[in-house]
């Protein structure tokens, strides 16, 4: 067993022991919670403090650990997805690219290579990690960790045919936000907007 697999084996023990304390439940009862729908609680300071399970992170406005990831061409134009109309959370609106809570054992550059290939199937060899959208109400209490990635030009082609995506200049968004539709867009995309953190590089 590597020592990756050992301490990941370790640290999902760790947190059914937590949760049992926490919710007062049994040992089989703690086992049957999905750890793929924990978060990592982080503390004012942003040390990480335990894993909850998403709901009750948010119920309680505590600070967890958040990654997105933004596609650019190779004109610095954004990639944006939009979601279909029957989602959950935000039907027909666009968003990035690819988001995920870190999961266990994972640092946020672990879960941003994860989030990229399983959403996007882009490998991340040119992946950088860009700044940090610190948690706040406006933000859910999530802490965005934002990377970045230039894509191959067969996938913008492949995405350019798809009626779910489109590739937006700085320019688009500003006025699209500022002037026209800010409701077409989710809230974390619009927290980026206003954190001048979705175009880092001159266009």
């Amino acid at each position: 067993m590597n020592s990756f697999i050992k301490n990941k084996a370790v640290a999902e023990q760790t947190i059914i022991n937590n949760l049992k304390e926490i919710y007062e439940i049994s040992s089989e009862d703690a086992a049957k919670i999905d750890l793929l729908a924990l978060v990592e609680v982080l503390d004012k300071q942003k040390r990480p403090l335990l894993f909850l399970p998403c709901k009750e992170a948010k119920r309680q406005f505590l600070i967890h650990q958040y990654v997105s990831v933004l596609i650019y061409d190779k004109n610095n134009k954004l990639w944006l997805r939009k979601h279909n109309e029957y989602d959950r959370e935000y039907p027909n609106r666009w968003d990035v690219p690819a988001r995920t809570f870190l999961h266990i054992g994972e640092s946020v550059h672990d879960a941003a290579v994860r989030i990229l290939k399983q959403e996007m199937g882009l490998r991340a060899d040119k992946l950088k990690q860009g700044s940090v959208c610190t948690a706040s109400s406006s933000t859910a209490f999530k802490q965005l960790h934002v990377f970045y990635i230039h894509a191959p030009e067969q996938f913008i082609e492949k995405k350019m045919s798809n009626e779910n995506g489109y590739y937006y200049t700085l320019d688009e968004l500003n006025f699209l936000i500022q002037d026209f539709l800010p409701d077409a867009f989710t809230p974390e995309l619009l927290n980026l907007w206003k954190a001048q953190l979705l175009f880092p590089h001159p266009e």
